[in-house]
């Protein structure tokens, strides 16, 4: 199948999908051998305006943002400025409860650690858009005792911490560590860290459902994706931006061992569940590495096929319950898989 026809067919994958789901808008991109690349858009960036999709589009990419924490971690593992066995608590003050949790635990979401983000918290982001959050401010709306330690309990918490501790151990802003030490020597200038660098234009504007049956767009004039508060409490937990071509490269670099020293990496490819930023699961039937993402508004995920050689992303501006994009990840994997003429069981595209 010519490359023509093959971005025909992944455009019209995007496009069906967008309209079955109702979807205000969607990007997508998909890169294989590091080296072909596919990018497409459908609908609108601004569902109160008539602003269309673009695939250079910047969108907020909630726990995605995991994936750089983690990364960054264990560069600095690998550096020697902490291990996978150190309590936390040596990188944090000491007012923090961490549920005596090593540095792996925390990143492996087996801390017990409890859980900040509450229907109480996120009643609190929507009334006051302009605020600016602090990782204290965040702590403070942890609900329930520790859990058991050991057993994986997903909970945005864990990068919260991460975030305190990076900042302690290199003495700089997260944000800029992860801008000096992963997005820079990559060349990922369209992803940012929203809490010390504003996102570049265009912006996509996201419809939330949050608030009750009515979905609204949620934003404030500050330039941060959805708005302030969401973004700065968000934080190493969930508050970065990024368009869906970086995406696609940074799960690339990413898996492809162009981030990670090999100890790292073999930490990382060794994953199950949420560990190290990470997840295993399967697309078209095909063994994937990434994660999914979701922010008030929004929705999304990247993920890396070895066995193709391929990475991919989605972003959709909707947090709304049918804008799955496993489902489209899958769908555009199985668009590409059969262009080169492998018709091994898998999904409809």
């Amino acid at each position: 199948m010519r490359a023509t026809s093959l971005g025909s067919d992944l455009q019209r994958v995007l496009e069906e999908f967008g309209e079955r789901a109702e979807l205000p808008g969607v990007t997508a991109a998909v890169l294989r051998h590091n080296t072909e690349l596919w990018t497409g858009g459908a609908g609108v960036a601004d569902p109160e305006g008539d602003q269309p999709m673009l695939p250079e589009t910047l969108f907020a990419i909630g726990s995605m943002t995991k994936s750089f924490v983690a990364a960054l971690v264990l560069r600095l593992i690998g550096r020697g400025q902490l291990a996978l066995h150190d309590p936390i608590a040596r990188y944090l003050p000491p007012a923090i409860e961490s549920n005596r949790a090593t540095v792996g635990e925390v990143l492996s979401h087996a801390s017990g650690i409890p859980e900040h983000v509450t229907p109480r918290f996120v009643a609190e982001l929507l009334r006051e858009p302009s605020r600016t959050w602090t990782p204290a401010d965040v702590l403070s709306y942890q609900e329930g005792p520790p859990g058991a330690r050991g057993q994986f309990a997903y909970s945005s918490t864990n990068f919260i911490l991460l975030g305190i501790a990076v900042e302690r151990i290199t003495e700089t802003a997260v944000g800029t560590a992860i801008h000096e030490l992963l997005l820079e020597p990559l060349h990922l200038d369209r992803i940012a860290y929203q809490a010390a660098d504003p996102p570049p234009r265009p912006h996509a504007i996201g419809l939330t459902h949050l608030a009750g049956p009515i979905p609204f767009a949620l934003r404030d004039a500050s330039g941060l994706l959805p708005c302030r508060s969401v973004a700065t409490a968000a934080g190493a937990a969930g508050g970065m931006a990024a368009d869906v071509e970086s995406l696609a490269r940074w799960a690339s670099l990413l898996y492809r061992g162009a981030v990670l020293e090999p100890e790292g990496q073999r930490a990382l490819m060794n994953t199950d569940d949420h560990a190290f930023g990470s997840t295993r699961f399967e697309l078209d039937g095909q063994e994937a590495f990434g994660h999914p993402g979701r922010m008030p508004g929004y929705r999304g995920a990247f993920a890396w096929l070895p066995s193709l050689e391929m990475s991919c992303a989605v972003l959709i501006n909707t947090d709304a319950q049918d804008a799955e994009p496993l489902e489209l990840l899958g769908r555009l994997v199985r668009a590409r898989r059969l262009s080169d003429g492998d018709h091994a069981q898998g999904g409809e595209p």
